[in-house]
C-alpha cells in the first residue's frame, strides 16, 4: 500500500512531471528503437545471463542500449533489450558490422545461439510528449511494460485520454517512455514504467484518476498484456 500524500507534495509532483514534459516535447524525437526479445531455454538462462554480463559490451560498443531486462512476471526465461538508433538506415549499417566483428561472434553469438529459442523485434518511434526519461535512482527498480493493442483508428482517441491522465502519476511512477511501432504489430504502443517494486505497480490502480483514464481508454483498446521486468548488471537503466 502506498503511503498517504499531502495535496502541496502531490501538486509539486505534478508540477515537476509537467515541467519535464515541456522542456523536452519541443524538440522532436525522431530516433529510431528497437525492442528485442529473446525466448532463452530455461535451464540456460543463468549461463545467458552470465554471458551478457561478461560479453556484452561488445554489442554496445556498436550502438547504445537503453536498458536489458529479463521477464519476472508475464513470462518467464526472456530476456528484453531496448536500442536507440539514428534511423533505420544507420541500425542496418550497425548490423553489417556487427557481422565482421569477430570478437562479437566469438565470444558471444557463438556461445549464445544454442540458448535461445526463439527472436523477435520491434521498430518503434518515442511519442512525442513522452520524452525518454532516463534518470536512474539510488537501487536497482521494478519495470512494467505493458503492451496495447488499438481498434484500428482509434489511437487518436486513446493518446488523448492518456495525455489526460499525466497528472495522477508522478506521485506513484515517472513513466520512462511510450512508443508507437513502425514495424512488427499494426496499432500498438509500448509502455514502458518503473517502481519501487512490483507491489507499487500495483498500487497504482487505487489512484481513482488514473483509474478513470484507462477505463475511458478501454473503450479503444483490443487488448493489453502486461509484463514485469528485471534489469540485468549491465542494463543501463536500473
Amino acid at each position: 500500500m502506498l503511503s498517504r500524500i499531502s495535496p502541496r507534495a502531490s501538486q509539486s509532483s505534478t508540477s515537476s512531471l509537467l515541467s519535464f514534459f515541456s522542456r523536452n516535447s519541443s524538440s522532436s524525437n525522431t530516433k529510431i528503437y528497437e525492442l528485442r526479445t529473446y525466448d532463452i531455454i530455461p535451464e540456460k538462462l543463468p549461463f545467458f545471463i552470465q554471458l551478457s554480463n561478461s560479453h556484452f559490451h561488445l554489442r554496445t560498443a556498436h550502438s547504445r542500449m537503453i536498458g536489458y531486462w529479463t521477464s519476472e512476471l508475464g513470462a518467464l526465461s526472456q530476456t528484453i533489450h531496448l536500442w536507440e538508433y539514428d534511423s533505420l538506415t544507420q541500425r542496418a549499417s550497425i548490423r553489417k558490422t556487427l557481422y565482421q566483428d569477430k570478437d562479437w561472434l566469438e565470444y558471444f553469438v557463438k556461445p549464445a545461439l544454442p540458448c535461445i529459442k526463439k527472436q523477435s523485434n520491434i521498430a518503434l518511434s518515442l511519442l512525442p510528449w513522452t520524452p525518454l526519461n532516463e534518470e536512474n535512482t539510488d537501487k536497482p527498480r521494478a519495470f512494467q511494460l505493458i503492451q496495447r493493442s488499438f481498434m484500428p483508428g482509434h489511437f487518436k482517441q486513446w493518446e488523448s485520454l492518456m495525455k489526460q491522465g499525466w497528472a495522477s502519476r508522478p506521485h506513484h511512477s515517472q513513466p520512462i517512455g511510450f512508443w508507437k511501432t513502425e514495424f512488427g504489430p499494426a496499432d500498438n504502443v509500448y509502455e514502458l514504467w518503473a517502481y519501487e517494486s512490483f507491489d507499487q505497480a500495483i498500487a497504482v490502480k487505487e489512484n481513482k484518476e488514473w483509474r478513470d483514464t484507462v477505463g475511458q481508454a478501454v473503450l479503444y483498446t483490443k487488448e493489453s498484456y502486461v509484463k514485469g521486468l528485471l534489469p540485468i548488471e549491465i542494463s543501463p537503466l536500473k
